[in-house]
């Protein structure tokens, strides 16, 4: 026999100085047996990381009062006429005044008043003076006064608001002073008509 015995003996006397079959070692140089290390078991039970918020920069501040420019579209568009920068009390009372009558935001951009200005104006454009067609019964008569039907389109659109059927004479003289429209051109072109009726427009396309 050797100093250490049998060889046998030997074997089984350091057996136990050897790991087991299924040990590994961790990233951190660790010995475990059959288990996942501390660190591991960490990384495991993690939460995924919190998904990080859209920003987004569209604004339309310079069309709107300070306490709107946080607002969905359809809110500004469900809001009083007040709501747009430059219309005031005295302003929203002269739209509110017609029939049909604009108190909302959404009611200007859908005013009747205005979008015929705004089609008169428009169709306007592309007339050709003078060539109208023998026989052409193109016209615009339910939008215009009786004595103006048979006028131009460039014609009518140089005539006052009170020229579109429904509107009184007396609405000239506050259109022009509170908000300078003097002519149906003046009317198609008012921005503030035309601010309500974008807003209220996109209103649909928000989630």
């Amino acid at each position: 026999s050797s100093y250490f015995g049998s060889s046998h003996s030997a074997s089984r006397r350091f057996a136990w100085q050897l790991p087991p079959r299924n040990f590994s070692r961790s990233p951190l140089g660790r010995v475990t047996f059959g288990r996942r290390s501390a660190p591991c078991q960490r990384a495991a039970m993690a939460e995924p990381p919190a998904k990080k918020a859209r920003t987004c920069r569209m604004n339309i501040n310079e069309l709107v009062d300070v306490e709107w420019e946080k607002k969905k579209l359809s809110e500004i568009a469900d809001a009083p006429t007040t709501a747009l920068q430059g219309i005031a009390e005295r302003g929203a009372t002269v739209l509110a005044k017609f029939r049909p009558g604009a108190k909302t935001v959404r009611d200007l951009g859908r005013w009747k008043y205005y979008k015929m200005a705004k089609a008169i104006t428009g169709f306007s454009e592309f007339e050709k003076a003078g060539k109208r067609k023998d026989g052409a019964t193109l016209n615009i008569d339910k939008a215009v006064d009786k004595e103006h039907e048979h006028k131009s389109l460039e014609e009518i659109a140089e005539l006052p608001p009170s020229a579109l059927e429904g509107l009184a004479k007396t609405a000239d003289a506050p259109l022009k002073e509170v908000f300078g429209v003097k002519t149906i051109r003046d009317l198609a072109n008012l921005k503030y008509a035309r601010w309500a009726e974008w807003i209220t427009d996109l209103a649909e396309c928000e989630s």
